[in-house]
């Protein structure tokens, strides 16, 4: 769905790094505030960029300077599904344009996402 980001099993398979369920715990806990609501393939991605020397502080400078590196999560999780009506897959146009819009980070989208569950219905096109 998303063609800007590879699959975690593409990741997965291409860094061929011992412990990549442990780098990606540690990815958690170091980046968790920039983190919330992301593609899961984005904790892949900076486990493999810790794995092979950048430290923990270089990323989240990274992360602030770049911030279209993440992405939000297209799959609403089940926090999201039980507050309200939820969409079973997110547009990828219209969390950009919410992010873009807003000038926001997925995280903050994500939250908003929780306090008003309609906006998971919101159309880009239609604005």
């Amino acid at each position: 769905e998303d063609s800007r980001k590879p699959s975690i099993v593409y990741l997965y398979n291409q860094m061929q790094t011992p412990m990549l369920s442990k780098l990606c715990d540690e990815v958690n806990l170091q980046l968790n505030e920039y983190l919330e609501g992301t593609d899961p393939s984005d904790a892949y991605a900076f486990a493999f960029l810790h794995s092979i020397g950048i430290s923990w502080d270089q990323i989240r400078i990274l992360v602030s300077a770049l911030p279209l590196w993440i992405t939000n999560n297209l799959e609403p999780g089940w926090d999201l599904l039980q507050r309200g009506p939820v969409r079973t897959m997110l547009k990828r146009p219209s969390l950009d344009y919410l992010r873009q819009r807003l000038q926001v980070g997925p995280s903050q989208i994500y939250h908003l996402l929780k306090t008003h569950t309609r906006l998971s219905g919101y159309d880009s096109c239609s604005k």
